[in-house]
């Protein structure tokens, strides 16, 4: 589900020098980088979404992940059925088990009802997914990453100890590309916004904590730090 005023583009981020770093150490960054990404825009999304007037009745959760290797039917591996998702808030006022989906399921699939016709927040298939474009294994390993450019950013910079500094450093590499800053909000400013209602608002930032928290050893462990940032016009 794209929304409008997204800004797409790529980051291209760089590791530390280390020759005794293996490969899966790597493969296992990119795979939590892109899992991290999706919940962390599937929160993004949710908040966006009930701020411009959703309910709780407008968002249900499968109760099981997008497949590994998605099968036929345009690429996707099912569409909606409310029999088999979890609406945000049951009859039972439930929401925790909604919320527990998001955090603990690996590809975790929300809709949002709210509109014509059932649609993912996280589509795997649209211009804002996730996407390694290149990788270099060797000493220091560079990776490219491609989608909505607030969210890399959240994912690049979970737990970055020099917030200021690094800010500075985003803005010099965005340059003159960027017309309206406010469209690069953190997802923690989106969240915490005073539309959010206030139970969805204390749900997403356990849960935006928790992620942040993943992210951060992993960066940590690389030690990585964004080099470039390509908007997408």
């Amino acid at each position: 589900m794209n929304q409008e005023g997204e800004l797409l583009g790529k980051i291209s981020l760089i590791g530390t020098e280390n020759d005794n770093l293996p490969m899966w150490s790597i493969i296992r960054y990119c795979d939590e980088f892109c899992t991290n990404y999706n919940k962390i825009m599937i929160i993004r999304k949710i908040c966006e979404l009930m701020q411009q007037g959703a309910s709780d009745n407008d968002f249900f959760v499968a109760t099981r992940s997008e497949e590994l290797f998605p099968g036929d039917n345009n690429g996707l591996s099912f569409s909606y059925d409310s029999d088999k998702f979890l609406m945000l808030a049951t009859k039972n006022n439930n929401p925790e088990e909604f919320w527990r989906i998001i955090k603990d399921y690996i590809r975790p699939v929300v809709f949002y009802t709210g509109g014509s016709s059932p649609v993912k927040l996280v589509d795997f298939t649209d211009d804002s997914a996730v996407k390694i474009t290149n990788l270099s294994y060797n000493s220091p390993p560079i990776l490219d990453i491609q989608g909505t450019v607030n969210g890399l950013l959240d994912v690049a910079n979970a737990g970055n100890r020099r917030e200021m500094e690094e800010e500075l450093h985003i803005s010099t590499l965005i340059g003159d590309a960027l017309v309206n800053t406010e469209k690069l909000a953190r997802a923690s400013q989106v969240v915490n916004d005073p539309r959010t209602p206030s139970g969805v608002k204390n749900y997403a930032n356990n849960l935006l904590e928790e992620l942040t928290r993943k992210q951060e050893k992993l960066n940590l462990k690389l030690d990585v730090r964004i080099t470039r940032i390509d908007i997408r016009c």
